[in-house]
C-alpha cells in the first residue's frame, strides 16, 4: 500500500503544518456549507429569488474550487 510522509520544520513551518493537519476539518466545513445551501434551495419554497441566486453562486463556487 502506498504511503506518504509530510515533514515540517517547526516552528518555522507551523502555518503550513496547521493547514495540512486540519485539512479534513476545512473539508467538513465546506461540505456543510454546500449542504446547507442545497437544503435551503430545495426545502424553502418562499426563498427570495435574490437569495436563491446567492445560494446557487456559493454552491457553484464550491464545486469549481
Amino acid at each position: 500500500m502506498p504511503r506518504a510522509t509530510l515533514e515540517f520544520d517547526l516552528p518555522d513551518d507551523l502555518p503550513a503544518f496547521n493547514l495540512a493537519n486540519h485539512g479534513g476539518d476545512w473539508w467538513a466545513i465546506v461540505n456543510d456549507l454546500d449542504q446547507t445551501c442545497r437544503n435551503r434551495l430545495h426545502h424553502e419554497p418562499d426563498l427570495a429569488p435574490e437569495a436563491a441566486k446567492v445560494l446557487d453562486w456559493v454552491r457553484e463556487f464550491i464545486r469549481d474550487a
